[in-house]
């Protein structure tokens, strides 16, 4: 397994020679009432060489006052304060301070398994090369996030030749993982020094996956349900003109990036239309969708032709994946 180089001392708790150390970060912005639960969740774990890294991003709750508290109960927790900066500066500003061999990104809504780190490390053993190991996840209500909501999601695998191309073709429709489901090589942060967009108002996630999987890091999967994602509603996710706005830039950004990549220029560029579609943003779409709303329209026009255009709509919703030669689900 590959270990971190420490530019700084790690904390005398942490010392625990021959296992690798998880750096967990949380940002944390006026979620007081569900902090605790989420650093509960970090505290159960079954393997305990980790440190805790505590973000208050400017609340104006009792953010500040849960923090202290769980600070005092464990050495291995440390918070950092700054003025109001949005949750990717907040993260950011925790991956300047890691110290371990992995990244455990962790919303503080939110919470894992108890067994999470326990096995997503046991699956890395005999793994030489920068790895990143994600698991499946469920969600959990609003107001309670050890009941489950309902709501089905695929199982988050990757099936195409290149992780890169699931993530550039499925993401959002086909693909979902949220971030605590996921653990980092710290190599990525550390010596690659990728970072979360802070230009970005939405997707900035997905944009940061696009950059730690352009290195061609080792992946894994732990088919265990090891995360829970709180399902609140409203939120921003919910938001269709906000949500577009960010995916289009995150994805504008990614095709000036890989503008030499055929194959992934070609998907970004299919991506970008299809999310065109869906947050209705299409004009061919909308035009359809409006003469076929119209009673006029139906009464004038022949059923097989609106029968066609209604075809078209659903074709139009779909991703068109480039020639196969191409994409190839992986064996």
């Amino acid at each position: 397994m590959v270990r971190a180089s420490h530019s700084e001392p790690i904390p005398e708790v942490l010392v625990l020679s021959g296992f690798p150390i998880i750096s967990v970060i949380v940002p944390c912005y006026n979620q007081g009432r569900y902090l605790g639960e989420a650093l509960d969740s970090v505290l159960a774990q079954t393997y305990p060489h980790w440190e805790c890294i505590l973000v208050n991003d400017g609340s104006t709750d009792n953010t500040k006052s849960v923090i202290q508290d769980y600070c005092s109960r464990d050495r291995r927790i440390r918070s950092i304060e700054q003025e109001n900066k949005g949750q990717s500066a907040a993260r950011n500003r925790g991956l300047e301070d890691i110290k371990g061999d992995f990244v455990q990104l962790l919303d503080s809504d939110d919470i894992i398994a108890k067994t999470k780190f326990e096995k997503q490390i046991d699956s890395l053993k005999n793994i030489e090369i920068p790895a990143v190991v994600y698991c499946n996840y469920h969600f959990g209500k609003a107001d309670n996030v050890f009941q489950r909501a309902d709501r089905n999601f695929p199982m988050p695998k990757f099936i195409l030749k290149e992780p890169l191309w699931d993530l550039a073709a499925r993401w959002e429709t086909d693909l979902s993982i949220p971030m605590h489901c996921f653990l980092f090589h710290s190599s990525f942060f550390r010596d690659n020094q990728i970072r979360f967009d802070e230009r970005l108002i939405t997707n900035e996630d997905w944009d940061c996956w696009m950059q730690i999987f352009a290195a061609g890091p080792e992946l894994l999967f732990v088919p265990d349900e090891l995360a829970t994602y709180r399902l609140h509603q409203p939120s921003v996710s919910s938001n269709k003109q906000t949500m577009w706005i960010g995916f289009r830039d995150a994805i504008k950004k990614q095709q000036s990036v890989f503008k030499n990549d055929q194959v992934i220029y070609e998907l970004l560029t299919e991506k970008l239309r299809q999310m065109r579609v869906r947050y209705g943003h299409d004009p061919i779409m909308n035009w359809a969708k409006y003469y076929l709303n119209q009673s006029w329209f139906n009464n004038m026009t022949p059923w097989p032709i609106q029968k066609r255009l209604m075809k078209y709509i659903e074709q139009r919703r779909e991703y068109r994946y480039p020639p196969d030669v191409y994409i190839k689900a992986s064996d």
